[in-house]
């Protein structure tokens, strides 16, 4: 079962372990989306230097978001 299931079914039964289960869900989500956003505004920041003629930052191909092609 699928943690969405669990915490589903759990927090139908109203129980402790589905409080438990919601709340690492929402933590999980927060982190995703935060995740996101940082990748995100890691790529508007190299699109922007692109289109400015430098180099993208190195950490964005330390981090993967971007192939070595694409900075050569």
């Amino acid at each position: 079962m699928t943690l969405f299931g669990q915490k589903l079914f759990a927090a139908i039964r109203g129980t402790e372990l589905g409080n438990k289960l919601a709340q690492q869900a929402e933590a999980e989500k927060a982190e995703m989306q935060r995740q996101i956003k940082q990748g995100f505004a890691a790529l508007k920041r190299a699109h922007t230097r692109a289109l400015k003629g430098s180099k993208p930052m190195p950490a964005l191909k330390a981090q993967g978001l971007i192939s070595v092609k694409a900075c050569a």
